[in-house]
């Protein structure tokens, strides 16, 4: 159970420097000239974003879940 709080904490850093990514993209493709582009390259990344965003859960279970099932087991 003492892995839970690092394996925590690393998923929160990555979590910070997905985000951060996602950000200067949409801050590049937001300054190209282009309006059209710029629109749909922002459409593309945020689309991006949302399906990374749907599974970062599932991933988290998963690095956690025999930690969590040995809390479980530890409750009875």
């Amino acid at each position: 159970m003492s892995d839970l709080p690092e394996k925590l904490l690393k998923i929160f850093i990555g979590e910070i420097i997905e985000a951060a990514i996602f950000i200067i993209f949409l801050l590049v493709a937001g300054a190209l000239p282009n309006d059209e582009i710029s629109k749909q390259i922002n459409t593309l990344i945020i689309s991006c974003w949302v399906l990374l965003g749907i599974g970062t859960p599932m991933v988290i279970f998963l690095e956690i879940e025999e930690d969590v099932l040995n809390i479980f087991k530890g409750l009875r």
